[in-house]
């Protein structure tokens, strides 16, 4: 946020040289708008024609139009400067709108499962991390059924279809998703073995995982682990019961070419 707002706010020198005083605003117009009304921007901004303000007020009006989810860039752009006050300008670039989302290569989850845990609507705005969000939901959701290995990648493309979105304004920048997936093998578990663990038997370890089948081990956790050539990092924490629930962490080195079974050394 901080480097977005540096990025920004582009006021002229006569701004800054003025710091704590008051500055009259002659004129506020709207550049940029498509779907926004330039009411709503004016208001929002709280930079308003025959205000005065301090010129603290510029970079807080930029944080109120940033936190609408609207827009993908703000600036405020100084136009004339007369002894009567400061005529300047609103610049927006609206984000993109959701039209519509596409799955390839989904073979073991359905297009529905999808739609209904990641709440993708058309029409919504689509913000910055959205991508990297739906990415990480996605893997999560294969890493539940074993497939942990699955590769996901989404990218948004023009709009394939003409949807009247917004009373038609939303047509130049409407956009579609397209997750694309490629699901792998199903990683099962043949055989755990402990090595390193001095204060716990392996006996007592397993009594601990007793409740994990070999073959569903990768239900104990959320897939958050980093793609690696040569291995892949995964965690995952073990309730011990017996020792007043404290968690183990354990680190699973998985070479990145793990057939279907395999064993795991902990």
């Amino acid at each position: 946020m901080i480097k977005e707002l540096a990025r920004f706010i582009a006021i002229s020198s006569f701004i800054i040289a003025q710091n704590q005083q008051e500055i009259k605003l002659q004129d506020v117009q709207v550049e940029g708008h498509i779907i926004s009304s330039p009411n709503t921007i004016i208001f929002t901004s709280g930079l308003r024609k025959g205000l005065t303000i301090s010129s603290n007020e510029f970079p807080r009006a930029v944080k109120r139009l940033w936190q609408l989810g609207l827009f993908d860039d703000i600036q405020l752009r100084y136009d004339n400067e007369t002894e009567d006050g400061l005529s300047l300008t609103i610049v927006v670039k609206e984000s993109s709108v959701l039209g519509d989302v596409h799955y390839e290569g989904n073979r073991k989850i359905r297009d529905s499962k999808f739609e209904e845990e990641l709440n993708l609507t058309t029409g919504q705005r689509i913000k910055p991390n959205l991508l990297h969000e739906k990415i990480k939901k996605v893997k999560e959701l294969y890493a539940e059924k074993g497939y942990l290995m699955a590769e996901v990648g989404a990218e948004l493309t023009d709009a394939e279809n003409e949807l009247n979105l917004f009373g038609g304004k939303a047509k130049g920048i409407t956009q579609d998703i397209i997750f694309r997936i490629k699901e792998n093998g199903k990683v099962k578990l043949r055989n755990i073995q402990f090595k390193g663990n001095e204060t716990y038997s392996d006996l007592r370890l397993r009594l601990a995982m007793k409740e994990t089948k070999q073959q569903r081990w990768y239900l104990f956790w959320r897939s958050t682990f980093d793609q690696d050539s040569s291995m892949r990092t995964l965690t995952m924490s073990v309730s011990i019961t017996e020792t007043k629930d404290i968690a183990t962490s354990i680190l699973f080195l998985i070479q990145s070419n793990t057939p279907k079974t395999d064993d795991i050394w902990i």
